[in-house]
């Protein structure tokens, strides 16, 4: 891990973001299953800590994605960067790789930007995301769900 600095503000910023992904992860299982019964075979041979694992991380990317945009000083940025790699890791060793892959992934992704979060979450459980139709729905509420959270999370903490 980098040990560059951040402010004891931002790590407890950072581990409050860490705290609240995994929450929504938890509770946003049963609503989309209701939604999409088809969510249920997509993880039905992972344990369900890897939903909340995999969806946290989604989570948390997407606030992280947006913290160029909320802080315009460079050091700013930094400093919240920092702080959420600390937070990541001592959360869960590797989790800070698997932000950085799902950051390239929904970069990289051709498209919108509620189902790219989506469907990273579902290729991490061997779903065909590009091919079935009923994937990209799931993808869709998912994403939209983990978008409306993290959108903007960083309002108001400037």
């Amino acid at each position: 891990m980098n040990t560059q600095t951040y402010s004891a503000e931002d790590l407890e910023e950072a581990q409050t973001l860490v705290k609240t992904s995994s929450i929504l992860a938890t509770s946003l299982y049963v609503p989309l299953l209701d939604l999409h019964p088809k969510l249920r075979y997509i993880i039905e041979t992972n344990l369900p800590k890897d939903w909340d694992y995999f969806v946290t991380i989604a989570c948390i990317g997407t606030a992280f994605m947006e913290i160029a945009d909320s802080f315009p000083k460079e050091d700013d940025q930094s400093s919240k960067a920092y702080a959420v790699q600390r937070a990541l890791t001592d959360w869960s060793t590797d989790s800070y790789k698997e932000m950085v892959d799902f950051t390239e992934y929904v970069y990289s992704n051709k498209s919108e930007l509620t189902k790219a979060i989506g469907k990273w979450v579902l290729k991490n459980f061997q779903a065909d995301v590009e091919q079935a139709p009923e994937f990209s729905q799931i993808s869709e509420s998912l994403g939209r769900a983990i978008l409306k959270s993290f959108h903007n999370w960083w309002d108001g903490k400037k």
